[in-house]
């Protein structure tokens, strides 16, 4: 009896034992799952938290229902019927199925249907499992849009686009590169792509494209195909490497646009000057043709220059919204290369256009109030990163008389300034670029500003500069091959510097460098000076305010050091984000200018690393000085402590209140609400 009644007790308490861990298992289950029971017929019987959650029923709504309550209509009868086939059989159905809530809202769920039986083995009932998946559903929906997007954008592009592994293999071309070379898609791939490439301009091609694939130079060059049929069609090429998350190269996608009309019309031009020229009759008669066909041939250039930048441009567009959508990595870097391309034939376009337009007399220029140092500054950004890529001395210098404010086109004085910039930059492999800027007074209210770019790069020859200004010409035919480019960038640029009352000089020698000067005439104006003056008289004095700065930018440094010397105020520079905090560590600043973009910790951490920090610095008016203008930046800003944001290009007026706000104790000390709106 007492080994019995042992035995009897260790038996119950295992029991006990088994039946805890499974009441803890079916607890633990329960709550991880969406989970319903329903008899043979199929009548809901049990439903957890989880399914009255997903699908806003209460219990007394579902039970003594079928799951038709729940079903969206989404899915045929015949899914529903195999569903019933394969429960019924005594095996486990799964599937991915779309119900619909009591809002009328769809959901997804990973279903698993099985049969439940009784002791006896009999069928008791089904029970179904089920996980929430709309969220991966409606990811793999944008992925699947994302994709269709890349195919349309890529076969419906007005370029012809091509697409080689790195070893030069051809590996898809779409329908516009069949059409320009008259070469099916599969006679396209591997070497095929090569084939209608004009015989005459391979040497060239192979040339520009073995410079480009060693990364040399650029691709981006003109040739012809010469089709079957024997006729000959003049493209605009470029390509651009695309590179793996490790930043490996693993294919070269490339794009052509197809120039023939272009290039028919300026040798059916020259055809027509030539033979007016050798005329000896009808003297007048043929000036009037030749002017005429002018105007025409300028007339054409521009209508087609417009018929292809406008397709072009929407290609970018729709390149650029899918680029912020969530694609997988080597879609992202496709659609990366494609705006990246295209935006290198927009250029292209563009230079076309804008020659187009001057050749037949329509371009003209404007006549607002902008500052030149900002010009100037601002130009000279979008070259720093080239010039420090090929570790160039980029350097600056603006002569002080220069009017802070003057009447003329900042547009086309910037464009100027960046083909010589940007040629300086391109055509030197090693030592500097410098620019200089003075003020040459003339008469009355209007004087010049000349400006020179000054580089020690490959120089020209003199009967090179002769042809320099020529459209569609370089220097020789040698620069095109290795540096690329149309040939059009200084022939715009000399036309619209006399547009604008001006002209381009040039003097060079070959191996040590050129020299490039442009004038504009231009008028001073006060009118903004005025505005700044009529507030310092009711601002507070902030000159014995402490600043620090932090940028990392040389140009905006030097931007930063002419404004505060301008306001007649001192300040200490630190070169990035963590350097700033550690300056912040030594004395208490009036006030932290913080750029949020920089090396090794950028504003918005180290304003973070600041307040969290007990220092002298903690509670220092911190105000973001970035090129970052949108309201996204400014939330995160103030999320981070900062007390202000002041946008990129830097106004005084703006930023002699903030210092007075400050000076005076008006700017807040603690952030802003991020709902409301910041300006």
């Amino acid at each position: 009896m007492t080994d019995n009644g042992v035995k009897t007790a260790t038996t119950a308490t295992v029991s006990a034992d088994e039946l805890a861990l499974l009441r803890a298992l079916r607890n633990a289950f329960d709550a991880s799952s969406i989970i319903s029971v329903t008899d043979k017929r199929g009548i809901i019987t049990y439903a957890n938290d989880n399914f009255l959650k997903i699908s806003g029923y209460s219990k007394e709504e579902l039970i003594g229902k079928t799951h038709r309550v729940v079903n969206s209509g989404y899915h045929p009868p015949e899914f529903w019927a195999e569903m019933w086939r394969v429960i019924e059989t005594g095996k486990k159905w799964e599937a991915e199925v779309c119900n619909r809530a009591k809002s009328g809202e769809s959901y997804w769920v990973q279903s698993s249907v099985m049969a439940i039986t009784d002791v006896g083995g009999n069928l008791a009932g089904y029970i179904s499992i089920r996980h929430d998946i709309t969220e991966s559903k409606r990811l793999e929906t944008e992925l699947r849009a994302g994709r269709r997007l890349q195919d349309i954008v890529m076969e419906t592009a007005p370029v012809g686009i091509f697409r080689t592994d790195t070893e030069g293999n051809c590996n898809y071309v779409n329908t516009n590169w069949t059409e320009m070379t008259g070469v099916s898609v599969s006679d396209s791939m591997g070497e095929g792509w090569i084939k209608p490439i004009h015989p005459e301009d391979k040497y060239r091609v192979f040339g520009n494209w073995g410079d480009f694939v060693t990364g040399q130079a650029e691709f981006g060059m003109r040739w012809r195909f010469k089709r079957a049929d024997g006729s000959i069609r003049w493209v605009q090429g470029t390509a651009a490497a695309v590179r793996n998350d490790s930043g490996r190269i693993v294919s070269y996608l490339g794009a052509a646009v197809d120039v023939t009309a272009l290039i028919e019309a300026q040798a059916g031009l020259e055809t027509q000057q030539t033979e007016i020229l050798l005329a000896n009759s009808e003297l007048q008669k043929q000036a009037i043709e030749l002017e005429r066909a002018a105007k025409a041939k300028s007339l054409f250039l521009a209508n087609m220059s417009h018929e292809i930048r406008t397709p072009l441009n929407g290609i970018l567009g729709m390149s650029q919204i899918m680029a912020r959508q969530s694609l997988p990595a080597e879609s992202g870097e496709i659609i990366n290369d494609i705006i990246g391309s295209g935006e290198m034939l927009m250029g292209i376009i563009n230079d076309l256009l804008d020659f187009s337009k001057i050749d037949a007399g329509n371009m003209s220029v404007e006549k607002r109030a902008f500052s030149p140092r900002d010009a100037i500054n601002k130009t000279i950004t979008l070259t720093q990163k080239s010039a420090a890529d090929k570790k160039l001395a980029l350097t600056i210098d603006v002569d002080p008389n220069i009017p802070d404010f003057v009447l003329g086109d900042e547009l086309r004085t910037r464009q100027i300034l960046l083909n010589l910039i940007g040629n300086a930059v391109k055509f030197t492999a090693s030592g500097s670029v410098t620019i200089r800027a003075d003020w040459m007074p003339v008469k009355d209210s209007i004087g010049q500003i000349a400006v020179s770019v000054t580089d020690s790069g490959i120089g020209m020859t003199d009967a090179q500069i002769k042809r320099l200004f020529n459209p569609f010409s370089q220097a020789d035919d040698s620069i095109t091959r290795r540096f690329g480019g149309t040939g059009l960038g200084l022939t715009i640029a000399r036309r619209l510097a006399e547009l604008m009352g001006g002209t381009i000089t040039v003097t060079s020698e070959p191996g040590k460098g050129s020299t490039f000067k442009f004038s504009i005439s231009v008028e001073p104006t006060v009118a903004a000076v005025k505005s700044v003056e009529s507030e310092n008289s009711t601002l507070a004095d902030f000159k014995n305010l402490s600043i620090l700065v932090a940028e990392d930018n040389l140009t905006n440094q030097k931007l930063v050091k002419l404004i505060f010397s301008k306001l007649g105020v001192t300040y200490s520079l630190a070169q990035n984000g963590r350097e700033a905090f550690e300056i912040a560590q030594t004395r208490a600043w009036d006030v932290i200018f913080m750029d949020l973009q920089m090396p090794e910790m950028g504003g918005i951490d180290a304003t973070k690393l600041i307040r969290s920090t007990n220092g002298p610095s903690q509670n220092t008016t911190v105000i973001a000085l970035t090129a970052n203008a949108f309201e996204d930046d400014k939330k995160a800003c103030f999320a981070a402590g900062m007390n202000g944001f002041i946008a990129k290009p830097i106004r005084l007026t703006e930023l002699e209140k903030t210092l007075s706000d400050i000076a005076s104790g008006t700017i807040l000390e603690n952030q802003p609400d991020t709902n409301k709106k910041t300006g």
